[in-house]
């Protein structure tokens, strides 16, 4: 199923008399002007207008391009959660199976949705390492905090077979049990705000480092851009020593990596540590995982921010802020599927905003002939 006949299932939220435009038209304009480089509903309006005959081939457009003020007031309404369940189907349509597959679960908060009764937006995605797909997005209710918003995100997604890591925010058994509940396996990273078993895994990790591990440890060292680092993982499931180990369902091992770095004469160390469901991880695993856990900070938050201004945007009110940064994915996602242009995020952007064959291509793509 396209994204445009996705669109058309929603439930409007206008009174049927009040409905000269589509909500597919709508939603699709909004989408269009996001891959083209708009920022907000008045450039979106804006590159409607100029672009109308191109979009008349594509969308149906009874009563012409709708306004900014039609747009604003159709995202302020539209179930956000509706909205994302099309970014969910778009990405199990794409991914259909994801045994063996290593999921990030984070958080990100978009710095401009605040206002003066309400907070800043705060939104944990689950990001497919990989295949640079965002799987599905979850709010975090204000008065709370991503514990309570990662369950709800996992029992929306499949994530049967797959590896799920997340940051300290996330560590907590109850989570742990959701994700083996959900047929996972799980990276936690742990950090003080787990106190006592914290200390333990730390002293006994620390132990195993200083006398030299051979098995289960695995080192990597890079150089570049005059700096040296050395990243090395010991791993172990000798947990009897441990105790509040049997809080937390099918853990397997434990882990620490330990980054070395050293740049203009000077050297700094950080270690992580991780609780891992898989009993016979090994080093060279746990290390890459935890490496390639931060591909959600790079390939999604940094792009959202940097390539389509996220932070920037002011929009704060209503379900607005909810519905604008699923389209952002959306139209990351599509960008990044396109393989005819070659460029940046930024400078696909603008192409497409520029390029009307550019943006046929793209539009053939996602919409029903």
């Amino acid at each position: 199923m396209t994204l445009y006949a996705m669109f058309s299932q929603l439930e409007d939220p206008r009174i049927a008399r009040c409905r000269l435009h589509l909500l597919e038209d709508i939603i699709m304009l909004v989408l269009c002007g996001t891959i083209a480089g708009a920022q907000h509903y008045h450039e979106i309006a804006s590159y409607g207008h100029y672009k109308c005959d191109m979009l008349k081939d594509f969308l149906k457009l009874p009563n012409g391009i709708p306004s900014s003020v039609t747009l604003w007031r159709v995202f302020e309404r539209l179930d956000a959660s509706a909205l994302e369940s099309c970014l969910r189907q778009y990405g199990q349509e794409i991914v259909a199976e994801l045994a063996d597959k290593h999921i990030s679960l984070d958080g990100k908060q978009m710095r401009g949705t605040g206002n003066d009764s309400q907070g800043n937006l705060h939104v944990v995605s689950a990001w497919l390492n990989g295949e640079g797909l965002t799987l599905g997005q979850q709010t975090v209710d204000s008065k709370s905090n991503e514990k309570t918003a990662i369950p709800k995100l996992l029992a929306q997604l499949d994530v049967s077979g797959s590896l799920v890591s997340i940051d300290a925010m996330g560590c907590s058994p109850g989570i742990a049990e959701k994700i083996i509940d959900e047929h996972a396996d799980y990276l936690l990273a742990l950090k003080g705000n787990n106190g006592f078993l914290y200390e333990q895994i730390r002293d006994r990790l620390h132990q195993a480092l200083e006398g030299y591990p051979s098995d289960d440890w695995h080192t990597e060292v890079d150089f570049g851009h005059g700096r040296l680092e050395r990243r090395s993982c010991y791993v172990s499931n000798q947990l009897q020593w441990i105790d509040g180990t049997a809080d937390w369902k099918q853990l397997g091992s434990i882990a620490v990596v330990e980054s070395e770095r050293e740049s203009k004469g000077k050297s700094t160390i950080q270690r992580r540590y991780y609780l891992c469901s898989l009993a016979n991880a090994t080093a060279q695993q746990v290390l890459q995982w935890s490496r390639n856990h931060w591909g959600i900070e790079n390939n999604l938050h940094w792009v959202l921010d940097v390539a389509f201004g996220e932070d920037q945007s002011k929009v704060s009110t209503g379900q607005g802020p909810v519905n604008l940064a699923t389209v952002r994915k959306l139209a990351m996602r599509i960008i990044q599927e396109d393989k005819q242009m070659k460029g940046s995020f930024k400078t696909k952007r603008k192409i497409a905003g520029w390029n009307d064959e550019y943006m046929k291509c793209i539009l053939q793509k996602i919409i029903d002939p």
